[in-house]
């Protein structure tokens, strides 16, 4: 092993395996050093490096066209006592899984109902080394697992080992790469001083590159949000209920408004009736003239969304008889999901139409400015096998992905300016282009949790929603306004709570931080980016305006040099050690958990000085001109 550390490989070293017609074929190890090229039985393979990863071509030497099973990379790195793992995922689960125990018993799969990023990173003990692969061209079903350390039959870890190789398996079991003239796919691969989230940043720019993927802009996709769905039980939504929220929360900030699950019949929160999910048209009980609903709304200068689950279908509905030879099938058995309903197939060309054809019909019928597309996230992880409908794809990924393809297409054609809400499941690089926001995937009463899967989100998505904020009466002001400045830290700010209920005070915290995020829209237009390699400090912005956030457990904070700067405090801290990347006198201002000033002075910053913030309140500091300030 003392070889090994004095003359170590370029890290991680890949190896490649594939299985075509009927053969098994196992190339030799490469590092970023060195590819390989050779030829065994009539077949060629050949590696072609790059900057930060490599590609490879397999072909037959005669040039026939081949039928391929499936292709497996293997990347081997040091076995350390790795402090953050980030295995592939869409951005929702990945916080539960992130140490290093995962690894060796951890198998993680990219599916339909979690089309995330087939992507790995793995961060040293300091976070100053992280260790980064994925797959940038292969993105339909796949799988990785940890080949090296094994656990035994008997559960038990086989000790005594040095390396770790994790192995992403193209695709997945159950499915096949299929017959090709060639095998042509590229790989991320690269070591770097920052943090996984950069990391992920840099594969996820790649990834897009390569498809030539494009980003719709709408400005509206950064108006703040207010969701009927957790504010009750969606029993309770109806014009009413609606109306006196829509009020308060348009005289908060508010701009769009989305009537979720339930404004067309019983909702998933609901137990004790039939659901008719499949069948999107108003209650009567609820809404007796949706449309004349929706347009008092948008004169009221609010954008409206409604909720469309495209492929679910309940045995209850009225459109269950005419689509179910329709729903994905199991062996010829129609799979039903937990929730109690079926899943149209969206690898069939006609289950594409249907749902375009809903689309159109709902906003000529009922005149929305766009939809709230959720669940796909319910549909099984395993192929349509079976039934008396067709495919022109057997990756119920790529048939997702042509479903928001096709709906994005119809929502530009009736409502060139819509708006269309995904969610992180299936929200991913690449599917970010059929829609204008990516919204992180349910954490009621959990801000923590919606900080971290938003953060994720950020490294590549162009606008990230929040889940929406459902704060109970008992929260304090001050707590409300710490995740009030999470949710800004992370995204566009969301809500779906009954705003009559709540106290005046905790809407005064709403107010206040909606009416700064209104106001610096700016701030909020580009990336964000971490200051610190625990994600606990922030910055907002660019040039002369600036803002930083400090969460969690953050004491110090790096600031730029910029020439207004707000400093967010969501600790319970009353005072940071600042790190000014300009020395100096500064004017500052003091805000209160509701951003009422409550204080102004003059400081002195230099390295590690003590600046005093409220406790979810704010500071803003102003370079004093001709004072002596130096970069």
């Amino acid at each position: 092993m003392g070889h090994m550390r004095d003359n170590p490989p370029q890290w991680p070293v890949a190896e490649i395996r594939l299985r075509a017609d009927g053969q098994e074929f196992v190339f030799p190890a490469f590092g970023k050093d060195a590819g390989i090229r050779t030829e065994m039985g009539g077949y060629r393979f050949e590696t072609r490096l790059r900057v930060e990863g490599f590609e490879i071509l397999f072909t037959r030497a005669d040039g026939a066209t081949m039928d391929v099973d499936w292709l497996e990379a293997r990347f081997t790195v040091p076995l350390l006592h790795f402090s953050k793992v980030i295995l592939p995922d869409g951005g929702r689960e990945y916080i539960f899984r992130d140490r290093a125990l995962f690894l060796r018993s951890q198998v993680t799969q990219v599916t339909a109902p979690n089309d995330g990023h087939p992507f790995v990173a793995l961060t040293d003990q300091t976070g100053t080394r992280t260790w980064a692969f994925g797959l940038l061209t292969f993105w339909r079903e796949s799988t990785c697992r940890c080949m090296d350390p094994l656990l035994s039959a008997r559960k038990a870890m086989r000790g005594g080992h040095d390396l770790l190789t994790l192995a992403f398996r193209m695709p997945t079991e159950g499915w096949r790469y299929g017959p090709v003239k060639e095998v042509r796919e590229a790989f991320y691969c690269a070591e770097c001083p920052d943090s996984w989230f950069h990391a992920l940043r840099r594969f996820t720019a790649l990834s897009r590159r390569r498809f030539g993927v494009r980003y719709p802009r709408n400005p509206a996709a950064l108006d703040p949000v207010w969701c009927t769905w957790t504010a009750w039980c969606s029993d309770r939504m109806n014009d009413q209920t609606v109306q006196a929220n829509a009020r308060i929360a348009r005289h908060l900030g508010i701009r769009t408004l989305i009537l979720d699950d339930g404004w067309f019949g019983p909702g998933l929160d609901t137990d004790d009736r039939p659901l008719n999910i499949g069948d999107y048209e108003p209650d009567r009980a609820k809404f007796s003239d949706l449309a004349s609903t929706i347009r008092s709304l948008k004169q009221e200068g609010l954008s409206v969304l409604l909720w469309y689950a495209p492929t679910c279908l309940s045995p209850d509905s009225r459109a269950f008889s005419r689509w179910k030879d329709h729903r994905i099938a199991r062996e010829g058995e129609p799979v039903m999901a937990p929730n109690g309903f079926y899943n149209l197939c969206p690898c069939d060309p006609e289950v594409r139409a249907y749902v375009c054809g809903e689309i159109a019909r709902m906003i000529a019928g009922y005149e929305p400015d766009g939809f709230k597309i959720d669940l796909y996230n319910t549909l099984p992880t395993t192929p349509c096998t079976g039934g008396a409908h067709s495919h022109d794809t057997e990756s119920v990924i790529e048939g997702v992905r042509r479903m928001e393809a096709a709906i994005w297409a119809e929502v530009q054609k009736w409502c060139p300016r819509g708006l269309v809400e995904l969610k992180q499941n299936y929200g991913n690089v690449l599917s970010a282009a059929f829609g204008t926001m990516v919204r992180a995937g349910d954490t009621a009463y959990d801000a923590d949790t919606n900080f971290h899967r938003c953060i994720y989100l950020q490294t590549y998505a162009p606008v990230v929603h929040n889940d929406y904020l459902a704060a109970s009466v008992h929260d304090t002001p001050r707590d409300l306004a710490v995740m009030m400045i999470k949710s800004l830290t992370a995204g566009v700010p969301t809500f779906s709570l009954d705003l009559p209920r709540q106290p005046a005070e905790n809407l005064a915290v709403i107010k206040g931080w909606l009416e700064f995020y209104n106001a610096n829209r700016a701030l909020w237009r580009v990336s964000r980016e971490p200051l610190d390699r625990r994600l606990e400090t922030w910055r907002m912005g660019r040039g002369r305006v600036q803002a930083v956030s400090a969460l969690f457990d953050a004491a110090e904070l790096k600031l730029p040099p910029a020439e207004r700067l707000y400093v967010l405090n969501g600790t319970g801290r009353a005072f940071f050690h600042v790190y000014p990347g300009r020395r100096g006198r500064y004017r500052t201002v003091l805000f209160d958990p509701a951003v009422r000033p409550i204080g102004e002075k003059r400081v002195s910053l230099t390295e590690g000085s003590r600046l005093s913030v409220p406790s979810g309140g704010l500071a803003l500091l102003e370079v004093e001109a001709g004072k002596g300030n130096a970069r």
